[in-house]
């Protein structure tokens, strides 16, 4: 199962499958934040794999119902038998993967884009390519020193 949920709607997600899970069962937890695969394993059984992959992409929305894609980035995934089996299913439809040995660091890299593009993009109502904007440079600085500070 691939979880792609926002992650405040996991728990419903997972409630709502929980009685099709088998202990051979694998969770593949694509989303973005800090702590997703550590609620999803309390929710099921200890024998069902729960692994944390990271996946790039940027989408514009422009009306209830219609986004605009515009990056389709690659999915990071452990370096694990599990991880190199899920990058063979994505090589086989040629979307772009790759394994990390450090999983810890690609999450938090993902959460500090995201805290510096997400709410600069809301405030400012910009796209997320104007965040390199020089103007934006000192408000991008403050709030990685902040990510680095929390982490």
């Amino acid at each position: 199962m691939i979880l792609t949920t926002k992650a405040y709607d996991s728990m419903e997600a997972i409630t709502k499958i929980r009685r099709l899970l088998r202990p051979s069962s694998t969770i593949l937890i694509l989303q973005s934040g800090l702590g997703n695969e550590e609620i999803i394993k309390k929710a099921v059984d200890p024998e069902v794999e729960v692994v944390r992959g990271v996946i790039t992409v940027g989408v514009e929305f422009l009306e209830p119902g219609r986004i605009e894609v515009k990056l389709a980035g690659e999915t990071i995934l452990p370096d694990t038998e599990t991880g190199k089996r899920v990058k063979s299913l994505l090589d086989d439809c040629d979307l772009p993967s790759r394994l990390s040995e450090n999983m810890g660091l690609e999450i938090w890299c993902k959460a500090a884009l995201n805290c510096v593009l997400n709410p600069l993009t809301a405030i400012f109502r910009i796209p997320n390519n104007a965040v390199a904007s020089h103007s934006l440079a000192g408000g991008r600085s403050s709030i990685v020193d902040e990510v680095i500070n929390v982490a």
